[in-house]
């Protein structure tokens, strides 16, 4: 068995007929994600694994996010894809084609949690990473029932807001050239009122937009004078579909917007043979709300086997984890700080309070302790 990083000539000819046969193919994986990362400036690592016979049997498109002199921190999501006692040989796969000698991989597995996977990754020196950076439970729709016993199995209100939302008139939209500026206020008012962390931006909308087609779809629904209410990218390869990004405007969340592009959706996505259609990770807890949207939709929650990390030094375990705490009280310190809508209109003592509430839930006093060892050490060496 040999790893291969293949070139963008050889990717683009054979890269998703090969996904398509692969077990656990995701649409993160195909060759139209490669091509929005290379756009916003990521540059793609189509990696595929031959045999003797030179029959690929693995395959996992990665991208290096931080690259530091003779070491790279790589990802991968929704992969790898294929046999996963073949996956380890992409560390150095990984090595050769970034000419570094320090290799660290993460992967995002989105296929269903099961004890024998996680079982063949350790084997083979995979370990769970210690700090997941996203969820990894799932709504999946089945896509392959007629499009009456889907409507059906809906929850009476997911219908009710539908046939509301019909009634508003919607122009609903698949793959248009719409304006990335407008989808991306939209999407930043919508991450501003929510307060969660993201990395989408004007510039991968924009990638999104112009790369639109069989295996990015995106739609929208707007009112008569063209202003968007919704809009919704999802990710296909062969069948199988996921939801990437999706956001509502305020006036689109009046209009029930959400549930009109959602439906739109499922239509052109059975159009195009999706049998299973993943809705986008869900937090009932964090996020209550959406999580209520996609589970009355009639599909099914999945738990996904979720992040793996492996590296070939074993201090970048602990440097990574690190890294990755840090940015993650970096953001719960940013939300505590900011009032809540609640109190922004009340006097500073009780925008104050409200803050110092906050502050306390982001873990207790715990987060108190490197701030305050910090502030001594400051204190000590002047």
């Amino acid at each position: 068995m040999r790893w291969k990083v293949l070139d963008d000539v050889e990717a683009k000819a054979s890269w998703d007929a090969w996904a398509c046969q692969m077990p656990f193919a995701s649409p993160f994986q195909s060759y139209a994600k490669g091509q929005v990362l290379r756009q916003v400036g990521t540059e793609p690592y189509f990696c595929a694994c031959f045999d003797a016979d030179g029959v690929v049997r693995a395959m996992a498109l990665c991208t290096v996010k931080v690259r530091l002199w003779k070491a790279a921190i790589f990802a991968c999501a929704g992969g790898p894809i294929g046999d996963p006692s073949l996956w380890a040989g992409l560390r150095q796969a990984l090595a050769e084609a970034a000419g570094v000698s320090l290799v660290y991989l993460r992967v995002r597995n989105d296929s269903p949690d099961c004890a024998m996977m996680a079982s063949a990754l350790a084997r083979t020196g995979w370990r769970p990473a210690p700090l997941a950076t996203g969820t990894s439970r799932t709504i999946m729709l089945d896509l392959s029932r007629p499009l009456d016993r889907i409507k059906a199995d809906l929850d009476s209100k997911w219908r009710y807001d539908l046939k509301a939302a019909t009634s508003q008139k919607l122009v609903l939209q698949t793959n248009a050239g719409l304006d990335p500026k407008a989808l991306n206020a939209i999407f930043s008012e919508m991450v501003a009122t929510k307060q969660f962390a993201s990395t989408t931006d004007e510039a991968k909308i924009r990638a999104l937009v112009e790369n639109r087609g069989a295996n990015i779809l995106l739609v929208s629904a707007a009112d008569a004078g063209g202003n968007i209410h919704a809009f919704m990218v999802a990710l296909v390869l062969g069948d199988q579909a996921v939801n990437f990004i999706a956001a509502t405007s305020p006036e689109g969340r009046k209009s029930r917007a959400a549930f009109a592009i959602y439906w739109h959706a499922i239509e052109a996505l059975q159009g195009l043979g999706v049998r299973d259609f993943d809705l986008g990770g869900i937090d009932p807890e964090g996020n209550p709300g959406v999580y209520r949207f996609k589970s009355r939709t009639g599909g099914v929650e999945r738990k996904m086997v979720g992040e793996f990390e492996i590296a070939n030094w074993a201090p970048l375990h602990g440097l990574v984890s690190a890294a990755a705490s840090a940015r993650q009280m970096k953001f719960r310190l940013a939300k505590a700080l900011k009032p809540p809508a609640s109190v922004r209109d009340q006097p500073l003592p009780a925008r104050w309070g409200a803050v110092a509430r906050q502050l306390f839930k982001v873990g207790g006093l715990r987060w108190l302790v490197p701030v305050v060892s910090a502030a001594i050490l400051i204190w000590a060496v002047d």
